[in-house]
């Protein structure tokens, strides 16, 4: 197998930025924007689950952008960490819960 990447740079030597959240279509258009803006390589992490991990592994981003609830935040930085320990994380938190008013 072939060598494995850096971890910041694509072979075109940009930076590659990585998109984990649960709904598609966010995904798509922050991936689709970020390409179209910057001079980056952005990648569809998927939704945190395994596939997330796999794509990941492969690609080690420069800097992973995660959108999920709390409740799963701690544990998919974990893994982020373990897999790809030069990323930097930026995460969007949303919550869920309706406030008592």
């Amino acid at each position: 197998m072939g060598a494995k990447n850096s971890g910041s740079t694509h072979p075109s030597k940009r930076p590659i930025i990585g998109v984990i959240s649960p709904h598609r279509i966010y995904r798509e258009i922050l991936v689709s924007a970020l390409n179209r803006e910057l001079e980056a390589v952005t990648i569809d992490l998927l939704d945190g689950g395994r596939g997330s991990i796999h794509r990941l592994s492969q690609n080690l981003p420069a800097v992973v952008i995660v959108d999920v609830v709390p409740e799963l935040l701690p544990g998919l930085v974990r893994m982020v960490r373990r897999r790809s320990r030069a990323s930097r994380r930026m995460t969007i938190e949303s919550s869920r819960s309706q406030r008592p008013g």
